[in-house]
């Protein structure tokens, strides 16, 4: 069995798994239809930096294999390399932020309440990963 098929096949598992945990949190909310249509502008930015953000650490990895088997590595343009992929990873990261502050806007005031305390319960768990 190809266990790339495998790889691909959980990682779309988790992935609609996570997306219905965040589509089920987000019931809670009661959006309506201009807020919907703000989450999925978010989340379409955030896939779309994280394809992007892939293909970038791909190259860049590609790039010091090519440079390692060529025998000596190239401090300057493995640093320009990562400097490049940096910059690129800012922009999206802007764009996400710019996409989460059209959708809080748009929230009333309890919903966004209610966004802050799962962003809190969020962040209290994911410290306790490293702890």
């Amino acid at each position: 069995m190809n266990m790339n098929s495998i790889n691909s096949h959980c990682g779309k598992k988790r992935n609609s798994i996570a997306k219905w945990l965040i589509h089920r949190r987000l019931r809670k909310l009661k959006l309506d239809e201009q807020q919907k249509e703000k989450l999925d502008a978010l989340f379409a930015t955030a896939g779309s930096a994280i394809k992007n953000h892939k293909i970038v650490k791909n190259g860049v990895q590609e790039s010091f294999t090519a440079m390692m088997a060529e025998g000596e590595l190239d401090r300057d343009k493995a640093a320009e390399l990562i400097r490049t992929a940096a910059d690129q990873h800012v922009d999206h990261a802007t764009e996400i932020a710019e996409a989460f502050g059209d959708l809080y806007e748009t929230l009333e005031p309890w919903q966004q309440q209610q966004v802050q305390a799962m962003w809190q319960k969020r962040r209290h768990c994911l410290s306790h990963r490293y702890h």
